[in-house]
């Protein structure tokens, strides 16, 4: 054993091979037999990390039996975790303390900082609870970097300002205060337990060195307990480190000091580890030395290139001489590797999901998506999900978003917003939603709900004021019945609590899992508390209620607050499922990823701030402050995250993907793409770099066919006499005449447009409200004069029709002020008026039927105003709070509203005219009410000059008959040029599609 060990006992396996086999293969030799092989004891740096080496065990013993090794898991990022030392702490009469909860921690140092004071003003719950998580973080760093609190009193010196002076002190006190909390808690934190473990093992290990082999794989070493862990290792009889992809070539003092100095360099971490253990690259042994001695020229030529790239920041200059054909790099430094850049993160993950399922249709063959961007790993997921592919994301999704955690969320908006119109559907319409009923049950009284009471304004939209609307419904009761006993019944708790000037979080987390259990209860008894807390991500949800409820008592909230405050507790908590969903492709975070190797390996998401990370930036402590306390550069995420990227490009088959846009912003390439590029730009081979899609990804994802694609073509059906619409309304016909389509999708395949839900207070609002207004108004005085007290009279009229919506501030200040202006306007137009005019007919239906061959088509109309002289002459008026048609358009036919209303009151067809009979038509106008103090309103005569309603009127019977043609088509807007401002049937006729050259505003 000793023979075949280093004089040092530490090794590297170099990037280019695959870490998982090479070092299986380098145990087994080493080891000799099985029997010796399962005495052995091996740490590596991840839950995963262990399975992949066991997967690499049983492929190398080729199905054989055998005892493994024991393989433990240091942590996820170098952190050791608690579980791998039970036997050695089992060995040992010192019993530790329990480590405290994160959640409980997080609240403790919540309230520590609220009682802060920054910049003279107090932090809110939720402000603490951000800054207790950054706090927890750094205090962590402090305590595994070994910082004291008599460290800091040393840095408080006037260089800082004040502001960072305050903020080091408070960071004293909890130095030293902490440690106290803790001990009248009898808890320890999760890191100094740890480092008490590691302590404790490492102790054993000097006082019993272990005969058997002990190895530490595929760390970086780069926290203080895994670098003590290291030395131990290193010091017992049989004890090795093997370090991942080691340059240990580098030997120029030149290169190891540029390095050294270059925290972003992939090789920063292991050469500063090797500094502390006073070494040099080139004392570190290969683990398999056979093996790099096999290395193809390709990958040699990889290595190159990719060192190349990562040259330190002070040797970049060197780059000139590649220009002038000084390197040694070839077309096989390129082969294998693809550069896509995609236009944004949704394109990108086609790609990307194209290309792992063209993987596929290879037997065998495996595809690994390596990305720190979650965006991007969902999308990639949910693409993939398109072909029946389901592959989670190892590094799993947050609790806000998983399914209990966002009904979990959906529960507390509703209770924080009084349970307005829209977080009530949005809960509803969650799939544990049941109120206590079988779910399509439920779910058809909350569709009936939703289209009777809440898709239009609601003057009011919280959880009693719905309740009043469904009691107005008629229905004899039923929605208000279930709206309270399988709604606001199961919310109950939740909401007696929002009722509170101020809750503790304790009684506001209760609350909240009553509320959301009692909602989510079905037909079946207790079926809620499977539906909810079965999965992983429910009994994690239930883990952080319940620490909520067991350690907030001392958290005071604003009840409103609450929902933001869980949320934030939600997000920073990860989901992950415990077994792998697809056993030939994955989707890895950079840490999952460590030893992971697949036929194809795509590195996705490179641009700046996602990888490499953004800096490591704290609210608590600037970068002078790191330095002056021995803590790693703010930068120091970006070696660790240059040195997973270092290793995962020598995969032989390698795609490197990034996004130009992200976020709605462009992005910036990362520093590690623009290397390779200006390197490969230097030595020529960037015309020798694949870049393109397969032809069938490129065809499938970008619409390239062998033959030229032309526009389909307008849609324009043709639909039977029997279905086609018998009435139509006066607004109807100038649609018919520009967008027939339009007709035919509202009358013939019965497609109305929703109201939208709780509509905004928008102009069609503004509009209804004074019409009402002044309508109200002259059907009190349809004739004679006016009261002395008109215009009051009219405004107390107002007064009620606004005072619906007095909660909207918009509606009650500037609308309201708005109409004042507008009815001194129109009682001054009115008082004139009245001297010609014998009564008004408001908001009267009429209608005009139309004989065709098939039968009569009835054409109705509802009028504004119809003014009617002594000489039996009319006034057809309409008001517009908007921009009214123009006199040309009037007569062109393409505002055909007031003509139709004129041909209907002409015939005397309009209720009330009963007693007129017929009369002929003087004027058509609009009056635009703007309510502008200088202009509230103006009379618009749109009444075409030499007017011959007789030639309107047949122009219009022309127009039905058209389409009174069984051989008449509904085309989509066929003329360009008198397009509709707005339809809600574009997107239905797909004109995008037909006539993109044309038009560019088919989205409104």
């Amino acid at each position: 054993m000793d023979a075949s060990l280093s004089q040092s006992g530490l090794f590297t396996i170099k990037a280019g091979h695959g870490f998982a086999e090479m070092l299986v293969r380098g145990i087994c030799a080493r080891a000799g037999s099985a029997e010796a092989l399962a005495t052995w004891r091996i740490y590596l740096p991840s839950h995963r990390a262990c399975q992949t080496i066991q997967a690499a065990f049983l492929e190398y013993m080729d199905g054989q039996p055998v005892m493994l090794p024991s393989l433990m898991p240091l942590g996820e990022g170098d952190e050791l975790t608690e579980e791998i030392f039970d036997e050695i702490v089992s060995g040992h009469t010192q019993i530790l303390p329990a480590e405290i909860s994160t959640t409980q921690r997080q609240f403790m140092l919540a309230r520590l900082i609220g009682a802060m004071r920054i910049g003279g003003k107090n932090i809110s719950q939720k402000q603490a609870l951000i800054l207790a998580a950054d706090l927890a973080r750094l205090m962590d760093q402090m305590r595994q970097a070994d910082i004291t609190a008599e460290q800091l009193d040393q840095i408080i010196p006037d260089r800082f300002s004040t502001h960072w002076q305050d903020i080091v002190r408070f960071l004293d006190i909890i130095m030293r205060l902490w440690p106290e909390l803790l001990g009248r808690l009898g808890r320890l934190d999760p890191v100094e337990k740890k480092l008490k473990i590691v302590e404790m093992l490492t102790n054993s290990w000097q006082t019993s060195p272990p005969a058997h082999p002990v190895v530490i794989a595929g760390s970086t070493g780069s926290l203080p307990s895994t670098l003590k862990m290291m030395r131990a290792v290193l010091g017992l009889p049989a004890g090795m480190v093997v370090l991942p992809g080691l340059a240990n070539q580098i030997d120029s003092d030149d290169d190891i000091d540029a390095i050294s100095t270059d925290s972003g360099h992939p090789q920063h971490q292991l050469f500063s580890l090797l500094e502390q253990l006073d070494m040099r690259p080139s004392q570190v042994a290969d683990f398999c030395a056979e093996a790099d001695t096999q290395t193809g020229s390709n990958m040699l030529q990889r290595r190159a290139l990719w060192q190349e790239v990562f040259r330190p920041y002070r040797q970049t200059h060197l780059w000139r001489r590649s220009d002038k054909g000084q390197t040694s790099l070839s077309e096989q430094a390129v082969e294998g590797i693809s550069l896509m850049g995609c236009r944004d993160r949704y394109h990108e993950a086609d790609i990307i999901a194209g290309l792992m399922r063209k993987t596929l249709e290879s037997k065998q063959k495996t595809a690994l998506l390596v990305t720190p961007d979650r965006k991007l790993a969902r999308g990639v997921r949910a693409a993939l999900l398109r072909w029946g592919l389901d592959v989670e994301d190892s590094a799993g999704e947050p609790l806000g978003q998983s399914r209990t955690g966002s009904y979990l969320g959906l529960v507390a908006q509703w209770a924080c917003t009084g349970g307005d119109a829209h977080r009530l559907l949005a809960l509803a319409k969650h799939k544990f939603a049941s109120g206590g009923l079988e779910m399509a049950a439920f779910n058809r009284q909350i569709r009936r709900i939703e289209t009777a009471i809440l898709r239009r304004t609601l003057p009011s939209a919280g959880a009693e004021a719905i309740a009043t609307y469904l009691d107005e419904f008629d229905d004899d009761g039923r929605l208000a019945d279930f709206y309270r006993a399988h709604i606001l019944a199961p919310l109950q708790p939740l909401a007696e609590v929002m009722a509170l000037p101020s809750a503790s979080l304790s009684q506001l987390a209760d609350a909240h899992g009553k509320s959301a259990e009692m909602l989510a209860q079905t037909d079946q008894q207790d079926e809620a508390l499977l539906t909810l807390w079965g999965e992983a991500d429910g009994r994690i949800a239930a883990q952080l209620l319940s620490e909520m409820a067991l350690y907030g008592d001392d958290i005071m909230l604003k009840p409103s607050e609450y929902a933001e405050y869980f949320q934030q507790l939600a997000a920073n908590i990860p989901v992950r499922k415990k077994w792998r969903s697809h056993p030939r492709l994955a989707i890895l975070g950079t840490v999952e990823a460590r030893m992971q190797s697949a036929d194809l390996v795509i590195l996705g998401g490179l641009n700046e701030g996602i990888w490499p990370p953004a800096p490591d930036t704290s609210p608590w402590i600037n970068q002078e402050i790191r330095g002056a306390l021995g803590l790693p550069d703010r930068h120091w995420r970006t070696g660790l995250s240059a040195h997973d990227f270092f290793m995962l490009a020598h995969s032989p088959n390698l795609v490197i993907t990034r996004s130009e846009t992200a976020d709605e912003g462009t992005a910036t390439a990362s520093r590690w793409w623009q290397r390779l590029e200006a390197v490969l730009l230097a030595t020529r081979l960037d015309r020798r770099l694949y870049s393109r899609l397969p032809a069938d990804i490129q065809a499938g994802f970008e619409g390239l066919v062998p033959d030229a694609a032309s526009p389909c073509q307008m849609p324009a059906p043709c639909p039977a006499l029997s279905v086609r619409p018998r009435t139509l309304w006066a607004t109807d016909m100038d649609v018919l005449i520009s967008d027939p389509y339009a007709i035919y999708a509202k009358y013939i395949l019965g497609l109305r447009p929703l109201d939208d839900v709780d509509r905004p207070a928008d102009a069609a609002l503004r509009g209804t409200i004074f019409h009402d207004c002044l309508a109200t108004f002259l059907a009190a005085y349809p004739d004679g004069d006016l009261p002395d007290d008109a215009q009051g009279r009219l405004e107390s009229i107002a007064d009620h029709y606004f005072s619906a919506y007095a909660s909207n501030v918009k509606i009650t200040r500037f609308w309201r002020a708005s109409f004042s202006q507008i009815a001194r306007w129109f009682i001054e137009q009115e008082t004139e008026r009245r001297k010609y005019i014998t009564y008004s007919l408001t908001e009267v239906k009429g209608k005009i039927d139309i004989d065709v061959d098939e039968g009569a088509v009835s054409i109705g109309a509802k009028a504004d105003r119809l003014d009617f002289t002594a000489d039996n002459l009319c006034h057809v008026i309409d008001y517009k709070t908007g921009t009214p048609p123009t006199k040309a358009q009037v007569t062109k036919g393409r505002a055909t509203q007031l003509m139709i209303e004129a041909f209907i009151a002409r015939a005397g067809a309009f209720d009330g005219q009963n007693d007129t009979g017929s009369v002929e038509i003087d004027r058509l106008e609009y009056w635009q009410l703007s309510g502008k103090e200088q202009l509230a309103g103006q009379i618009k005569d749109v009444t075409p000059t030499a007017f011959d309603p007789d030639s309107y009127f047949e122009d219009l019977t022309s127009l039905i008959r058209w389409f009174d043609n069984p051989a008449a088509s509904y085309p989509s807007e066929p003329d360009s040029q008198n397009r509709p401002r707005f339809s809600n049937y574009r997107h239905l006729a797909r004109v995008r599609e037909w006539r993109r050259h044309e038009v560019g505003d088919d989205d409104k």
